[in-house]
Parts: C-alpha cells; sequence; structure tokens
C-alpha cells in the first residue's frame, strides 16, 4: 500500500467515525425530546398506527417482540390530582420516618409507596406503568447495596417512566457521580429531572418542603402543558 492509499484509507476513516458520531448524536438528541415530551404527558411524535416509527431509539415503552411490528404502549397522560410518591431506601428505619412525616402532612396511604432498594423500586414502577399509573416524585438514598440512586435515575430517565426525583445522603460527594449519568437533562429549560437534594439526617420540615417545592414545579408544567 502506497503512502497515498495509506493517508486516503485515514481520511475515510475519519469521515465515517464522524458520521458515526453524527448519527449517534442526533439519536440522542431524539431520545431526550421524547422523554421531555412523556414527562409532560404530552403525545410522542413517532407514532403512527400506534406503531413506533423511531426505532433505532432507546425507548421503554416499545414492544419489539409484538407480532404486528414495533408497537408502542405509551398512553399520554396529564399529571393526575393525587400526587403518587415512591420513597427508596434500604434503612428500613428510615422509610418508615418518612411514612410519618407524610401521614402527620395530610398524605394519605393510597398515595404511599416503599422500596428497599434499586430492585423493588423497578419492580413496583415497572407495574404502576402497565397499570397507566404515575409516579411524579420519588425520594432515593444515593448509597444502597448493589445498584445505587445514580443507577436508578438513569434506568428511570431511560424507560421513560414520569418522575421527578429527589436524591439524599448522608455521605454525598459530587464526585460519585458516574460518567454516564442523566440526571441533569431539563425536563423544561432550567429544569433538571433531578431537582432536589436532601442531606440526612434531616428534619420534617425539610423532607416536606422539598416534596411541596417538586409538587409547585410539576403543577407550572401541568399548566404549560394543557
Amino acid at each position: 500500500m502506497t503512502t497515498k492509499d495509506i493517508l486516503l484509507k485515514r481520511i475515510l476513516d475519519i469521515l465515517e467515525r464522524n458520521k458515526l458520531e453524527e448519527i449517534v448524536v442526533e439519536r440522542i438528541h431524539i431520545e431526550h425530546e421524547v422523554r421531555k415530551r412523556k414527562r409532560l404527558g404530552m403525545p410522542c411524535p413517532h407514532i403512527s398506527n400506534n406503531l413506533c416509527t423511531q426505532t433505532r431509539i432507546r425507548c421503554g415503552d416499545r414492544n419489539e417482540s409484538a407480532p404486528e411490528g414495533p408497537v408502542c404502549n405509551y398512553n399520554p397522560q396529564l399529571f393526575p390530582e393525587r400526587t403518587a410518591i415512591l420513597v427508596v431506601d434500604d434503612d428500613a428505619l428510615l422509610l418508615e420516618i418518612c411514612r410519618n412525616f407524610l401521614l402527620i402532612n395530610d398524605f394519605s396511604e393510597d398515595q404511599l409507596f416503599f422500596a428497599d432498594g434499586f430492585d423493588s423500586a423497578m419492580q413496583i414502577l415497572k407495574d404502576a406503568k402497565k397499570k397507566g399509573a404515575c409516579f411524579y416524585i420519588i425520594v432515593s438514598d444515593i448509597r444502597m447495596q448493589k445498584k445505587n440512586g445514580f443507577d436508578l435515575v438513569n434506568e428511570i430517565i431511560l424507560r421513560n417512566i414520569s418522575a421527578s426525583i429527589i436524591l439524599m445522603s448522608g455521605y454525598y460527594d459530587a464526585h460519585e457521580k458516574p460518567e454516564d449519568y442523566l440526571g441533569d437533562l431539563e425536563i423544561s429549560p432550567g429544569e433538571p429531572i433531578v431537582n432536589g437534594f436532601l442531606r440526612k439526617p434531616f428534619l420534617q420540615k425539610d423532607f416536606i418542603g422539598h416534596i411541596q417545592q417538586v409538587k409547585k414545579k410539576l403543577e407550572a408544567l401541568k399548566d404549560s402543558a394543557l
């Protein structure tokens, strides 16, 4: 192979690599826009006759194995009248404390759900999604056994689960965030998906204050979506 051939091959390799990068960037952009719309309960623009027209993007609502093709199970749903809250922590005592805080502040038992880790939280969220129900506030510890709060955030986002997330920890260090962390993505301009942090141990007023703050933001998003 001549020097000219080698240079030409290198140029072609660079062009091909740049083309692949452009495709990936475009796909990520489309995924991000779809997730924002779904978190607002808005229709997905990539559904035609109940089939997904953007099968190259990652989507937690698509059924690839359906006989009629890539069926989309997404059901546009505006914000419910009652706010469902999921609290995730591997400390049973803290879960009980959070339950009491919420009940004292006029939240009812049927609004409240609790999970002791990543797996049980995802099972609750998957079951709710199958029923067309939504969790609009999820409060999760960061440091948990096996998969942590950052893993939970990423899974929630990748599966297009409608939720506004508050993270909590007694030992949080910003450097713990993984490189692929998606929690800083925005639902709307200036409004990230993870929009609260609680430092343990916390008082009742701090916990409820964060919940009420997120509720107000969700109401504002609801008004903008109507």
